[in-house]
């Protein structure tokens, strides 16, 4: 009996049940597609973490990463192009932490889900856009960070991701993907 408890002890420290909840604000890079200047926008994140191995040199969580980026304008000379456009991921995937114990944790990340581009009202020449929608579509993010603990259940995240994603509709021929790299800061709370 007391080998199966020691067991079940030992399982709960190798396959921690951590939770992390980290809130960060950032800003998405500014990025020339053809003819089209993207602006850098505001960009508002919310991971969930899951521990579901864990080592003393490494551990994997998996993650749910959502960002909102409310705004970002649209400069270009060409007059049916949208002015501005937002979007929002909501993309799970896996986390793979370097140092799990220590004070500095740097981290790598990636995965795959969903994607929403919803463009402007108004085209660059003041009319209005015959197109304006949402665009449903998906994608995939990389990226990684560092998370500095202050106290047992605190931390201060550092990070930086790049979402891919099927070119969205400005109203104007693009072809490939759109990348969206974003760097952002914040707290992480552990569980």
């Amino acid at each position: 009996m007391t080998k199966i408890l020691l067991l079940a002890l030992t399982a709960g420290r190798l396959f921690g049940q951590s939770k992390e909840l980290g809130l960060t604000i950032g800003t998405v890079f500014p990025q020339q597609r053809s003819l089209l200047d993207l602006r850098p926008g505001l960009t508002l994140n919310a991971n969930y973490g899951q521990r579901v191995w864990q080592n003393a040199n490494l551990a994997l969580l998996g993650e749910v990463h959502l960002l909102a980026s409310p705004l970002r304008n649209v400069e270009t000379k060409t007059p049916t192009a949208v002015r501005d456009f937002a979007s929002l991921y909501l993309m799970p995937g896996l986390r793979l932490k370097m140092r799990p114990a220590s004070r500095v944790s740097p981290y790598i990340t990636g995965g795959f889900g969903y994607a929403q581009y919803q463009s402007s009202e108004l085209l660059q020449n003041a009319s209005r856009n015959p197109l304006r929608d949402r665009q449903h579509t998906f994608g995939g993010n990389v990226g990684g960070g560092v998370d500095v603990r202050l106290v047992k259940h605190l931390s201060v995240r550092g990070e930086v991701r790049d979402f891919m994603t099927p070119s969205p509709r400005y109203n104007t021929p693009l072809t490939g993907l759109q990348h969206n790299v974003q760097a952002s800061i914040g707290i992480v709370f552990t569980k």
